[in-house]
């Protein structure tokens, strides 16, 4: 039999989200674990069934014992470098694992592809986070939202923890939705540039993260959330990201903190700004609209009062 000549595609190494793999790709990134179970093929032999998630979607992969040995699961959420094949075993989209090594630092710029879709429980609010984020034009700024989201401790529980226990957004995801919310209020605002717009946006997308620390993923308060106020916590979580920026954009840094802190202080009242009373704006509206909604869930249209917690609410009545 003679040698064919005809040349044998190789696939190329690339590295896509995952709710756009196509078969037969080879693929090389870094992603997140969202569940490793260990199974057993007909021969006998273990192999690991590993589901990896990004911010776009998950994708089923294979460990077979051929081709790499796993002597345990890791815990959810690690983050993994990964190489390997895609193909279509019936109707779903899996893969086959070449390598899979931990990943301990992350890149800032990671942050935002390294969200986890099937924590949030409402996907289309995290479509809208990452909208808003990747409308960014300022460097700068797109910078600071990188090393903020680049911390997992904050960016998973931003994505599952409420903005209240009662009143407002209370409910798994709430404080992402309510963050969401405030910045695309806050958008429609009018500003007399661009910068200050996109200093709204970031502003309202981070104006509540200390409440990542005082709220668990149970919906319970934690001894911080009992013991320091979230605007505190959130320049301690934002201090990194605001380190940064001072280095290349002091202007920006003081814009935050502006914003987040602005208020009365022991020696007197602090400056003002139309840009902290934009995003001030912006969140009265959200939390309120949010209490309207949760008050008058259950009532009939014609229904003018309502209550949530210990306020009551009301609303015209349907002409």
């Amino acid at each position: 039999m003679e040698r064919s000549n005809t040349a044998v595609a190789v696939p190329q190494v690339a590295h896509s989200h995952l709710a756009y793999l196509e078969p037969d790709e080879r693929i090389r990134g870094t992603y997140r674990i969202h569940s490793m179970q260990m199974r057993r093929r007909s021969d006998g032999a273990n192999f690991w069934e590993v589901t990896l998630a990004d911010r776009t979607g998950i994708l089923v992969t294979y460990a077979w014992p051929e081709q790499l040995e796993i002597a345990y699961p890791w815990p959810r959420h690690t983050r993994v470098q990964v190489e390997c094949l895609t193909r279509r075993f019936g109707q779903k989209q899996v893969a086959d694992l070449r390598s899979l090594d931990p990943l301990p630092e992350m890149e800032p710029s990671q942050g935002l592809d390294l969200l986890p879709r099937p924590l949030c429980p409402r996907p289309e609010v995290l479509d809208r986070f990452v909208s808003l984020v990747q409308g960014l034009k300022n460097p700068a700024l797109r910078g600071f939202v990188d090393h903020v989201l680049a911390r997992d401790e904050t960016t998973l529980n931003l994505l599952v923890v409420p903005a209240s226990q009662v009143y407002h957004h209370a409910y798994f995801g709430g404080l992402l939705e309510h963050s969401v919310e405030v910045a695309e209020i806050a958008l429609r605002l009018p500003y007399p540039d661009d910068t200050q717009r996109e200093i709204a946006l970031v502003a309202s997308l981070f104006h509540d993260i200390g409440k990542t620390r005082t709220f668990d993923r149970s919906l319970r308060r934690t001894p911080a959330g009992n013991l320091i106020c979230h605007d505190h916590l959130t320049l301690e979580i934002c201090a990194p990201g605001l380190s940064w920026l001072d280095m290349v954009w002091p202007e920006g840094g003081l814009l935050l903190r502006h914003v987040w802190t602005a208020g009365h202080s022991r020696h007197g009242p602090l400056p003002q700004s139309a840009l902290l009373h934009a995003v001030r704006l912006a969140d009265r509206l959200s939390a309120e609209q949010a209490k309207d909604q949760a008050a008058f869930a259950r009532s009939s249209p014609g229904q003018s009062w309502g209550r949530i917690g210990r306020e009551t609410r009301w609303r015209a009545s349907a002409f």
